[in-house]
């Protein structure tokens, strides 16, 4: 039903990222905030379908047409 689109280079991981150099566990540095806003924002579209009760893929938005589904929903910087 839905695509939930992050932006190209962002990838969703539930567990640790501190392998990550840019990220830190302040989360005060511009790369941390970013993450967390498009993480957050990500997440908030997942818990929407599954309130509706819609299927829905997440896929990177790379600047190509996604197409097959009823509704796109991309996730911002």
């Amino acid at each position: 039903d839905v695509a939930i689109a992050i932006p190209n280079g962002y990838f969703l991981s539930l567990g640790s990222l501190l392998w990550m150099r840019d990220i830190n566990l302040e989360a005060k540095n511009t790369v941390s905030q970013q993450y967390r806003e498009v993480f957050r924002r990500t997440l908030k579209a997942v818990d929407d379908c599954l309130q509706r009760g819609q299927d829905f893929d997440i896929t990177i938005d790379n600047g190509r047409r996604i197409e097959g589904y009823k509704h796109l929903i991309k996730i911002r910087e």
